[in-house]
């Protein structure tokens, strides 16, 4: 455990030091060292991380599946929450940098997903779509999508997709 001890009204600085050993061109050693504040580099990549955390907990714990395509790769993913992979039973690890025909065990589901996300591209507005899937056990599941497009500066957009499950309103 370590124990500082600062005067009144003084703060703990963060250094990043590097040192280097040069000859001189009599062949002596000398020491260059030098120093900069990253105090402040610091504190915001740990507001940063903190940041992060708190969206990761949200995003994994909303009852919604949600989730993140690159419409300029394919429509890969770069985002599937935990919701998403405990209905599907889809693995997030397994879902990340795959297309939708890589993924979902019934090709008719993925071609739908990928013709809804051209018509999405076409329109360029946000669009509601109700899309069935089968799982991973071959459970047949309705959902309620929003998609909406996400711009980038000198980038193409991001596909975002929440989605509501409905099956057991359907089926009632």
């Amino acid at each position: 455990r370590k124990l500082r001890h600062l005067p009144e009204g003084k703060k703990l600085y963060s250094q990043e030091i590097s040192a280097f050993i040069l000859q001189d061109n009599t062949g002596k050693d000398i020491i260059w060292i030098i120093g900069r504040d990253i105090t402040e580099r610091i504190e915001q990549e740990k507001k940063i991380q903190e940041l992060n955390t708190l969206m990761e907990t949200i995003l994994n714990n909303i009852p919604v599946y949600l989730y993140v395509k690159d419409t300029g790769n394919d429509f890969r993913y770069l985002y599937w929450n935990k919701e998403f992979a405990m209905v599907s039973g889809i693995p997030t690890e397994t879902v990340i940098g795959k297309t939708d025909a890589e993924i979902f065990p019934n090709p008719v589901d993925a071609r739908k997903f990928r013709s809804d996300d051209l018509e999405l591209l076409k329109m360029n507005r946000t669009v509601n779509f109700e899309e069935n899937y089968t799982t991973v056990n071959g459970e047949e599941r309705i959902v309620n999508t929003i998609k909406t497009l996400i711009p980038q500066e000198n980038k193409d957009p991001l596909l975002v997709g929440i989605a509501w499950d409905i099956t057991k309103q359907k089926e009632t």
